[in-house]
């Protein structure tokens, strides 16, 4: 996705990968990491993960206009 290619640059794959802990696309086109959640703790990490790097790799400085989609959505029964 070019908009995403755009925002997505090269120093940010690698905070990605370094910083956050991802793992560089592969057979996905996805940077991935998986985060077990068995608590509120766990819930609460992933909120800040999430947080940091929606601010800090994609930029966005309104959160109040910013919606989101969660997938699956069982994930936030806890």
């Amino acid at each position: 996705m070019p908009d995403i290619a755009a925002i997505l640059t090269p120093e940010k794959q690698e905070r990605l990968v370094h910083e956050f802990g991802f793992l560089a696309p592969d057979r996905s086109p996805n940077f991935a990491q998986r985060i077990d959640i068995k608590s509120k703790a766990d819930r609460a990490y992933a909120a800040r993960l999430a947080y940091r790097i929606f601010r800090e790799i994609y930029d966005v400085r309104d959160f109040a206009a910013a919606r989101f989609k969660v997938w699956p959505r069982e994930a936030v029964a806890l």
